[in-house]
Formats: C-alpha cells, structure tokens, sequence
C-alpha cells in the first residue's frame, strides 16, 4: 500500500457531508440576501417609505448573523477534518511501518542461513523500528527444556554497552513461571512492562535502574505449540503498551518460529540421511561380508565335493564288481544331488543380495534343451514318461545371452515335471513372440509342459516365493529347498522377462516364461578347430593346485586323455620357477591348468605373472575354480583365461574344454566353457553318409552344418567303398538299402579290404533286433534308426569322439 493513498472512515464522510451543507446554505444565503436587496430597492423607488427602510434593516441583520453562525460552523468543520485527517495519517503511517517491519522481519527469517542468524537480523530490525537500544535472546537450555538460559545473542549499537547488565542476564536461568522470562514462557505471549521499577516480577530491576532501562518488551517464539525461545527488548523511556505493537511481536515469534522449524527439518534430514548413508555402508559392508563368505563357503564345500566325484569317477574306470559299482553311481548321484542344493542355496543368496548379473555368450538354444534333456533322463529311467522337444523352425538357435542361468531355468522347471510326473509325458515348447520382438532382438516363449500333479490355482502365486512349495507335505514326499521357482523367477527377471504357470490339479502343469535375447553367431562357423583324441594325446600341460587330492584328480585325468603332465605345482611362486626352469631348456606347456582361490599369489596374479613374459605367448591357461562369486566367468576372461572349468571337474568335461581351447584361432577369443566345448564337440569331425535317398541327404547336410561336421555324401555303397580307398574320415554311417551295392555288402569290404578301425553306424529304418545283429555281424559298430533327428545324430557322433 502507497502512503499517499488511503481511505476515509464513516465519521470523516458525516463531517465532509456537513461541510459541503454548511457552503450550500451560506450559498443559498447569498442568494437570498441579493433577492431581498433587489425588492427593497424597488419598494424604496416605489414608496420612500421609512418602514420600509426599518424591515429591511432588521432582516439585513438577522441574515448576517445567520451567515456569521455558519460561516463559524464551516470554520469548526474544516478545523475537526483537518485534525482528524492528521490522525488518520499517522495511524496509516504506523500500520504502514508495522507491514514494513513485519515483511522485513519475515524476508530476514526466510532469507537466513540459520536461527542465529535470523535472531541477529530480527533483533537489528525491532530496535530500529522500537528505537531501543538493547535486545537479547534466550533459548532453552539443551541439558533440561524446561528451563531458559542465555543463547549470547545481543544488540546494541555501541561497542560493549551494558555490560553489567549483558553479564548478569548472560548467568540467570529461569524455569516456568519465574521472571518476566519464566512469565512469558509459561503464557506463550507476549509480556510489556511500562515501569521497571514497579514491576516485581522483574529480576534484574536493580541492574536495569543503573542502566537507565524503563520500559521491557517480551515475546516468545513458538514452535507449533512449544516455545523454543524468548526475546526481550529495553527501552529508556516509559511506553506505554500498544495492541499493535504486542500483535506484531506475536506474528515475528511465529516467522522466528518457522525458521526454527525448518532449521530443526533440515537438521533431521541431514542426521536421518547420514543414518542412511551408515547404513548403506554397513549394508554394503555386510553385503561384501556375506559375498566373501559365501565365496569362501563355496571353496571349501567344493574343494572336497571335488574329491568324492573325482575319486568316485576314477573308481568307476577299475575293475569292479556289480555290487561295488552300484555302490559307487550312489555315492556319485548323491554327491550330484548335495551340488545342486548348495548350488541353489549360494544361488538364491546372490539373488537376495542384488548381486546377480548375466554373462553374454554365443549359444544354441536347441543344443540347450537337449542337453538338459540328457542331464535329466537318467531320473525318468523307471517311468512310463515321454519326452519331446518342439522347437517351431522360425526360432534362430543361435543366441546371445547367459546359457549357464537359461540352462538352470530349463534344469529345475524339468527337475520339477519329473518329480511331480509318474507317467503320461513332458515336453519343452519353443516358439517365436512376436508381441516381443524388436530390431536383432528375438522375442522366445518357451514352455516346459508335464501331466503331473498339477498346482490348484489359489497356489499359483505362493509356488514362486521363497522356501514355499505349494503344498507342506510336497517337501516330505518328494524333498525339495523350494528355492528352484524363486531361483527361476529371478533369472527370468532378470532377463527382463516373466514367469507364470498355467496348471490344473491332477491334469497337468504349463510352466511359461516369455524372454527377450539378442541374435548370436555359431561357434561352429568361428575358427575354432577342436583337437580331436589323438591329437590331444602327448600334448603337454602343467598343473598349478593348493589342494593334494584336486590335483592328484587332475593328474589322473589329464594322463587317461594321453597328455602328457610336465609338472604339478601347489603354489603360484612355485609354479613361476619351474616355467623359468623349462623356458632355459626349450620346453614349453602347451596349456596350463591352475586353481583361482590359493593362499599368497592367487590364479589371477599367476596368470598376469606368464603373460609378462614373451616365452610364455603361446601358452593356453584355463582355470579351474571352486569360485562360485557372481560373474566369475566374464572376469576370468578379462583377465586372459583361454577356458574355464568349475569344481568338482568331469573328465570329459576336462577333455572338451582344452580340445577346443588348443584348437581356438580366433584372434579375439571368448572364454571356452565346459557347454560351449560341449557344442563344438563334433566340429572337425569327417563324416561320410552312404545314401541313396537325396531327401535324406539333404537332411543330414542340414544337422552336419549345425553340428559344425565335415559330411560328405555317396549315393550306394560302392561309391561308398571307392572314397574311403581315397580319403580319410573319422566315422560312416551305412544305409542298408542302396541300388548297386548295399550297406551290409560294402562294409564287409570294407572291414576286409581297407579299414578294420573306421566307426560305421547303420542306417536303416528297420529296427528289428535281427536287423542290429546282422549289422554288427557284418562288423558295423553302431545302429541309427530312421527317421533320424539330430540329437540322436550328435550322441552317435559324440560316442565315436568320445572312444
């Protein structure tokens, strides 16, 4: 509001309404005294009558003294107006001044960096606008609320003034009740006290005489309900209270009050986000703890987990009775079984933690499936269960993405199909989604179908949580952690998918997840040449490993393929000599076998030691670890590991993994994984296919181009006969029924003429027991029935690599 505007009350109207009355009369007055005068004149010029002269005289004199009494009237009126607009103005001044003080206390409290701050600012700007010379401030005291206490925070205009007074007021306390202070502490309003001197309630009365002080304004400054602090101002004058005055320092405790407020939010904020931080850091720190120990647990289950499988496998290969040897599958079944709890249970617990990440690799989905499929069909062995896998032919079987985790998905979906199946069927669906699909990205619905128990539906949701299964007795008939679901979920998720299951109790389940995973190359299209068995044989490979019986398995291992072992080493120091010792004679490993997890230099050191070294460039390194912390795999491969093999190792595994690593020419090399050397395991392998049926031909091209095989074709077997006198080739397979010459016919040749050691499979459609005997009579070694599928075609293939 302007100071030169402002409005007029109701009397100021009355009187500005009878002033311009007043001049209206006088007015008509006037008016009235020329009218008379104009008719006396005529009646004078008329009569000349002295009567006349006399009534004019008296009427003359009574119109003056109505013009004089109203001319004093006027005059009264505009004295009163005036008067009245001078108190009109001061008042507006003062209201004026009061906004004024009001918006700049207000300014000063939002504006402030803190309460002190604001206390300084408000108390400069009350004794400015006051002109007092002296303000203070209490507080409550932090050791009890309930009392008052000095907060040091003053005003003066001078250098050190009162310094008495600033003393003694510095070392009073007051409780509720006690002093002008305890006063307004205990009302929560504001206290004026005209007269020191009268006032008993008024401690320091004595101190304020010798400083000259009259008059003491108090005020507290509230908190929602609660004072916080109090302000108190002196004057050397009397004043007496004014409402305005005492409403105004009601409205800067209650902006005092908000910066109190906030200052307090903010300091709360600030503790609860370094609470947070704390505990981020002990959460972190906890995190790390567990992620250590489990790591640690995992080494040390492993480590003799790796014993009794490698030992148990290595008993196998003795002569043992029938009793011994089945004694010897339990201990392995079950040595499996307790791998794949604690595989869950470590599982689970990087999940929980947030710790899970997913590798990228080149895999084939169909391999995938299938090799699942034979991890898990010796549990359906005494079942009436069928199996299938329909895979739609639109769906790319190359991907990329993290085959470890899919395969574990597949594992347990079909872990449980089987043991929630007593007979009927199960199966894996694969089809293309569409909804899902985007550029080099394929959208995949995969279904594992069983006709087992079946889920009630009110049950749907609870089989996904952790330790649930949907029934309590489900554990007790058929075991289980009830982590496989959760674990399930959380990879899919994990993939940016879902899980869900469709399931009718006693009818069958569907277990459906739908995912999204780039296009992947072929491993068999890649330079990489596998070595076959006898080009492994004599191979030389060192072995670095802490642990006694691990590396006896891994010497025994590495001796039954044919390699030959150039020396063991416990320790990555020990392991650096012997390497200098060989490098001064010419004689270098051709690939080397190492634990990660040893006391002093661990794998990593050891590897980034040998690669500092130009001798030692050639030289292929593969670890073997019972590291089971999350991306061990991918951070095995940055730090130049040609494989990578988990604890408790499988000979064969063994065997695939350095075959392909001695025979990868890429020059930026992915790390080799015992289910990547699985799929490249018929890769190199010369295959010759004597068949008429050009259909047949065609389909067998097709499975060899997949399965990265060498196939060459004749139509009958004497073609057949002719190319084997010419070529090399690591397996046939015989059709029995050919024009010109059949299959029984040419491998009797064959084994009489040319090659009693080349692998020949049957291939007929014929699958009478007397058609396999007159097979291997004719000195065939295997048997394919038609119509073929390619799994069948890689596990006959595989067999020959395998022997």
């Amino acid at each position: 509001m302007k100071n030169n505007q402002f409005k007029l009350s109701f009397p100021s109207l009355i009187i500005f309404s009878l002033t311009l009355c007043t001049m209206l009369c006088f007015l008509a007055v006037l008016w009235q005294m020329t009218q008379l005068t104009f008719r006396i004149e005529t009646e004078l010029l008329n009569h000349h009558s002295f009567l006349v002269m006399e009534s004019f005289l008296q009427q003359f004199s009574k119109l003056i003294f109505t013009v004089i009494f109203l001319l004093w009237l006027g005059l009264v009126n505009m004295l009163f107006v005036v008067k009245r607009s001078r108190e009109m103005r001061k008042k507006l001044f003062n209201k004026t001044s009061i906004v004024n003080l009001l918006h700049k206390v207000t300014r000063a409290a939002n504006e402030s960096k803190s309460s002190n701050e604001a206390y300084k600012e408000v108390l400069e700007i009350i004794c400015n606008y006051m002109k007092w010379p002296i303000g203070h401030v209490y507080v409550q005291s932090r050791k009890n609320m309930q009392v008052m206490v000095s907060a040091g925070i003053w005003r003066s205009p001078e250098s050190r003034p009162y310094q008495k007074f600033r003393d003694a007021s510095n070392k009073i306390k007051f409780k509720e009740g006690e002093g002008v202070i305890g006063l307004a502490f205990q009302t929560k309003k504001p206290v004026w006290i005209k007269d020191v001197d009268r006032d008993q309630q008024f401690k320091r009365a004595a101190l304020a005489q010798s400083e000259g002080f009259k008059s003491i304004l108090v005020f507290p400054v509230l908190v929602g309900n609660q004072v916080v602090s109090i302000l108190e101002f002196y004057s050397r004058e009397s004043c007496e209270e004014g409402d305005e005055i005492v409403k105004l320092m009601g409205n800067v405790g209650v902006q005092l009050g908000r910066v109190i407020e906030r200052e307090r939010a903010s300091e709360q904020l600030k503790n609860e986000k370094n609470i947070a931080v704390q505990l981020g850091k002990k959460a972190l720190l906890s995190s790390e703890a567990k992620s250590t120990f489990l790591a640690g647990m995992s080494h040390e289950i492993r480590t003799p987990m790796n014993a009794i499988l490698g030992f148990s496998d290595l008993l196998t290969r003795t002569e043992l009775d029938e009793t011994q040897f089945k004694y010897i599958q339990t201990i392995q079944s079950s040595g499996t079984l307790l791998m794949s709890i604690i595989n869950d249970i470590l599982d689970f617990s990087k999940f929980e933690s947030g710790k899970m990440q997913l590798e990228s690799i080149n895999f084939n989905i169909e391999y995938l499936v299938h090799d699942v499929f034979k991890m898990v069909m010796e549990r359906i062995a005494n079942k009436p269960i069928d199996t299938f896998v329909d895979i739609a032919e639109d769906v790319p079987r190359y991907l990329l993405g993290d085959p470890t985790r899919l395969r574990q998905v597949f594992l347990n979906l079909l872990g449980n199909a089987i043991k929630f199946t007593s007979d009927g069927e199960i199966g894996v669906i694969i089809r293309r989604n569409n909804a899902l699909v985007s550029e080099d990205n394929i959208g995949l619905l995969c279904i594992v179908k069983d006709t087992g128990i079946g889920v009630s539906e009110d049950k749907h949701r609870l089989i996904f949580e952790s330790f649930s299964q949907a029934d309590q007795s489900t554990t007790r008939n058929f075991g289980g952690t009830g982590l496989g679901l959760t674990i399930c979920k959380s990879i899919v998720e994990a993939m940016g998918g879902r899980i869900r299951i469709e399931s009718t109790a006693n009818v069958g389940s569907k277990f459906i997840f739908e995912i999204i995973l780039p296009k992947g190359k072929s491993l068999t299209e890649s330079e990489i040449y596998p070595l076959s068995l006898d080009q492994i044989k004599n191979k030389k490979v060192a072995i670095v490993e802490d642990n006694d019986k691990n590396r006896e398995i891994l010497i025994n291992y590495c001796e039954q393929i044919g390699m030959d072992v150039v020396f063991v080493a416990k320790s990555g120091e020990s392991c650096l000599q012997k390497l200098d010792s060989m490098a001064s004679i010419c004689v270098f490993p051709d690939v080397l076998l190492t634990d990660m997890l040893m006391p002093g230099m661990d794998g990593y050191a050891l590897i980034d030691k040998i690669r500092k070294n130009d001798n030692w460039k050639k030289l292929r390194f593969v670890a073997v670890s019972s590291d089971a912390r999350v991306g061990i795999t991918k951070e095995a491969q940055e730090k130049g590991f040609h494989g990578f093999l988990p604890k408790p190792i499988i000979r064969d595994e063994l065997k695939n993994v350095i075959a392909v690593v001695l025979g990868d020419q890429r020059e930026k090399k992915s790390i080799i994984t015992r289910h990547s050397a699985e799929e490249m395991h018929c890769k190199g392998i010369k295959v010759l296919v004597a068949e008429d049926s050009f259909p047949n031909q065609e389909l067998m091209k097709a499975y060899f181009k997949n399965l990265g095989c060498d196939g060459e074709f004749a139509e009958n077997g004497a073609e057949a006969i002719e190319m084997i006198k010419k070529n090399s080739y690591d397996l046939c397979f015989m059709d029995l029924q050919m024009p010109v010459m059949g299959g029984i016919e040419a491998t009797l040749k064959i084994r009489k003429d040319i090659s009693k050691e080349l692998p020949i499979i049957a291939l007929t459609a014929n699958v009478m027991k007397e058609a396999y005997e007159k097979c291997l009579k004719a000195g065939m070694n295997d048997f394919l029935p038609k119509p073929v599928d390619m799994e069948s075609l890689k596990k006959k293939i595989v067999g020959v690599v395998k022997n």
